[in-house]
């Protein structure tokens, strides 16, 4: 999981309170550097981790195994978490992972955009924007917010854009891509057109392009475009 969101107002909870009340500051903060740890080893399934004394007490910044398994036990007893210390490793339950993992931005699209994919596994065959686009991105079903971002790309970039890629998938690309820069505020993209074609040419769909890959001069188009043969 590469990120995860949170209440603004989690620290008002009750379980939290009484974390902050405990152990400060400081255990305040280990809290959220254990969850951003778990974060990062949770592949989407198993919630359950199998981690060494010593690298949790050193990404902790613990000065004593005794202090590492007290703040364990303590995590232990807080909601969606089971711990259990043995003499060389926590095993650590983070069932709150799944819960966090639902609040991810593709779910949470729809309340910011106005139109976004539903059903997106069931409908794999069917455009979500049945209409070529013309010179500019105004014409899709983008919330006004959306629209007048894509406005910050050069008209130039929007004709190479539309001449390359297929409107359903840039309809789909656009909304995430805006998602994403919502959802990440501290990480500015002044130059829109440059940070969409990255975008776009980083995208996974293998059906983005509207050339047709069985051609020779359109197979050679693609290699040059991804480069990948």
């Amino acid at each position: 999981m590469k990120y995860f969101k949170h209440y603004s107002d989690v620290r008002n909870s009750e379980s939290i309170a009484n974390l902050l009340e405990e152990l400060g500051l400081e255990g305040y903060a280990r809290y959220w550097i254990l969850l951003e740890l778990l974060a990062e080893l949770y592949d989407g399934t198993s919630t359950k981790f199998k981690i060494h004394k010593r690298t949790l007490r050193t990404a902790l910044r613990f000065r004593s195994g005794l202090q590492a398994d007290s703040y364990a036990v303590a995590i232990g007893l807080q909601p969606g978490y089971t711990v259990v210390v043995t003499e060389t490793h926590y095993f650590i339950d983070a069932a709150i992972l799944s819960e966090l993992q639902s609040r991810d931005y593709k779910k949470a699209r729809s309340d910011r955009a106005t139109t976004a994919p539903k059903n997106k596994n069931k409908n794999k065959n069917k455009s979500i924007c049945k209409t070529p686009i013309k010179n500019d991105f105004q014409d899709l079903n983008l919330s006004d917010a959306a629209k007048e971002w894509t406005k910050k790309i050069g008209q130039r970039t929007t004709k190479k854009m539309i001449d390359k890629y297929k409107p359903d998938f840039i309809l789909e690309e656009i909304l995430e891509a805006y998602e994403w820069t919502l959802d990440n505020p501290d990480k500015k993209r002044p130059n829109v057109g440059g940070f969409l074609s990255n975008w776009f040419k980083n995208s996974k769909n293998p059906d983005k392009l509207i050339v047709d890959p069985n051609s020779r001069i359109d197979a050679e188009l693609i290699e040059m475009l991804t480069g990948k043969k």
